[in-house]
């Protein structure tokens, strides 16, 4: 028995008689599959082919069934291509099309999750359409929607009219003296 070889499974020793429930008794050997994983198997389950593996071989099957189904698949304005790869956490980078003629790649957890739309045009139509889009609330005054801003977008917009005006940002002391406005908040 040790040394032979079941699917993926090398039994390495034979570890005895186990209570597996209440009155019942089992044989468990000790395996190496060809992963390198070593795991505890019932003698049984080996003989009748119930365990091929450590576990490895489900986890391949299901990683197969999971790119097969996604290649094809819509998300927003991405349609995936193909598996493009690996993150450095594991994460498979998938290749996709977006509506806008654009080739990128996207990690699929944000893909399933719903975190990625698009290539990054559906911010920029949503930017332009203002009013007209969906989101946009009328009810809303225009000081409503400054208070509403956050704090980066304060910032980034004060950086614009800053570069815009030739002001220096360092020492206040820019070449046009009509931007005290800006620093009110």
């Amino acid at each position: 028995m040790i040394g032979k070889k079941y699917s993926k499974l090398t039994v390495i020793q034979n570890l005895g008689l186990r209570h597996t429930s209440k009155k019942k008794r089992s044989t468990f050997v000790l395996c190496e599959c060809e992963c390198g994983n070593f795991c505890e198997v019932r003698l049984t389950y080996l003989n009748t082919g119930r365990t091929k593996s450590c576990g490895c071989l489900q986890k391949e099957a299901v990683s197969k069934s999971n790119k097969k189904i996604l290649i094809g698949k819509r998300f927003g304005y991405l349609v995936v291509l193909s598996e493009s790869g690996k993150t450095k956490l594991g994460s498979i980078v998938w290749k996709c099309k977006c509506d806008c003629d654009v080739v990128c790649e996207i990690d699929g957890h944000s893909l399933r999750r719903g975190s990625t739309k698009s290539c990054g045009c559906l911010i920029h139509e949503k930017r332009k359409r203002g009013k007209e889009h969906h989101s946009y609330k009328h009810e809303l005054s225009d000081s409503d929607r400054i208070d509403r801003r956050s704090l980066y977008e304060v910032i980034g917009w004060r950086k614009k009219i800053y570069e815009k005006d030739n002001y220096c940002i360092g020492c206040s002391d820019g070449t046009n003296d009509n931007n005290e406005w800006v620093f009110k908040s």
